[in-house]
């Protein structure tokens, strides 16, 4: 007969095994202009099931247009959602981050994206709910970039000071704010009007007239430009010149930012596959702190920061718009 202590350890095991069945997993994607980065997470992850999670990575060509709800069909061969049923993995929800604005109501705002001939899904949400059988949050990718900071900044202990702002530099650019370690502020760089970019246009030698090309000087085609006209530039060249057109747009609209959050930033975040190339020196300055989440100088791979963040944004509330 067993005893009262081994009845005990019994019943304590077995209700472990019970909540490790009935935990949530959600198959996290980030979607960027050039990878699409996924894992599946339990809710609020550890540091240890983040690494551990089963992951993949895919080309985001050929997904960004009228195709991208089939990325969570699972009878979709190439979408991430076959590739996991195909291992036996399995999750609750689906929840992803997006390059542009998801409104209230479920609506991609990347004109660009939906009336061009790319012809994204206006109605996103419900059209990602409809191939994936299952719940569906969206975010915006910059915003999942900050809450993936915040979640990782308290799992490692960096306690940074807030307000912060993160920029992630990727094919675009974008930008998200803090006030503490739980609030995200949304902030839409297209929104801006092209006559507060005037640092920004100094420091490339842009004529800004459209808000949109500020993604055309610290985005993608900065990169595309070196490659095919400046062949001559090395790596410090290359980081020089990218990082002064970095602080010139950070100094462009960090006043406004300021005074929509009502105190001074304290800490400005790096993020997105091109941040290697921004030098945490020359941003320094005012007394900020500037922490980069560059593979280099990261504890996780940022590839799992910002899915962490995809996470996160499953079971907060809705970020708020800086106006």
């Amino acid at each position: 007969m067993l005893s009262l202590a081994h009845g005990l350890v019994f019943l304590s095991l077995y209700n472990q095994q019970r909540l490790i069945y009935m935990m949530k997993k959600i198959l996290c994607i980030d979607i960027g202009g050039t990878r699409i980065k996924s894992a599946v997470l339990p809710e609020h992850p550890t540091f240890d099931d983040v690494q551990k999670a089963p992951r993949m990575v895919v080309r985001t060509l050929g997904w960004l247009n009228h195709s991208l709800p089939k990325l969570l069909d699972p009878g979709h061969w190439p979408s991430l959602a076959s590739h996991y049923h195909k291992q036996g993995i399995k999750y609750d929800a689906v929840a992803l981050s997006v390059p542009g604005i998801i409104d209230g109501g479920g609506l991609f705002k990347r004109a660009d994206l939906v009336n061009g001939p790319a012809q994204v899904p206006e109605n996103l949400l419900s059209a990602l709910k409809e191939s994936a059988g299952c719940p569906v949050s969206v975010v915006k990718d910059a915003d999942a970039w900050m809450m993936g900071f915040q979640v990782y900044e308290r799992q490692i202990g960096i306690n940074s000071e807030f307000p912060a702002v993160l920029m992630a530099f990727g094919t675009g650019f974008g930008i998200s704010a803090a006030s503490s370690s739980t609030d995200v502020a949304s902030i839409e760089v297209g929104a801006r009007p092209s006559r507060s970019w005037q640092r920004l246009a100094t420091a490339s030698g842009y004529n800004i007239t459209e808000c949109w090309h500020i993604h055309r000087i610290i985005g993608r085609p900065f990169f595309e430009y070196v490659e095919n006209e400046r062949k001559d530039w090395d790596h410090i060249r290359i980081r020089d010149e990218y990082s002064k057109r970095v602080n010139a747009a950070l100094n462009d609209i960090l006043p406004w930012i300021e005074v929509n959050m009502g105190a001074a930033i304290r800490t400005v975040v790096l993020a997105g596959g091109n941040a290697e190339y921004v030098s945490v020196r020359s941003l320094s300055e005012n007394g900020r702190r500037i922490i980069s989440l560059t593979d280099r100088l990261s504890t996780l791979p940022p590839d799992l920061i910002t899915v962490l963040g995809v996470e996160s944004a499953s079971h907060r509330p809705p970020t708020r718009a800086l106006q």
